[in-house]
């Protein structure tokens, strides 16, 4: 493994959730990544959102692809490279989990 690539790992920056739920893991071998938390409801919506970063370069050359449970819940939008928004739906609340993966 290349030394930026052990010291790079996707994350989220920023969580929309309630205190203290929300956990996450990143693989280092096959780059998978996983965040839940509870959804803070009793947020703005301006604020309802959860700003995932990745590095394409290193860890997702091919591109990326993710699921968020329960569906329904929350869209997903890239508003620059290398960063996903999860936004919250109208009306979504209960634990939320999005896990992103390499495209091959």
């Amino acid at each position: 493994m290349f030394k930026l690539q052990a010291l790079s790992r996707t994350y989220a920056q920023a969580i929309a959730c309630v205190p203290g739920t929300a956990s996450m893991s990143f693989n280092t071998t096959d780059a998978a990544f996983t965040l839940s938390y509870n959804i803070n409801a009793a947020l703005p919506p301006a604020s309802q959102y959860t700003t995932v970063y990745y590095n394409q370069p290193l860890w997702y050359p091919y591109g990326v692809y993710y699921t968020v449970s329960p569906p329904g819940a929350a869209n997903v939008t890239q508003p620059e490279p290398n960063y996903l928004h999860i936004v919250h739906n109208p009306g979504a609340s209960g634990v939320l989990t999005f896990n992103l993966f390499p495209s091959f």
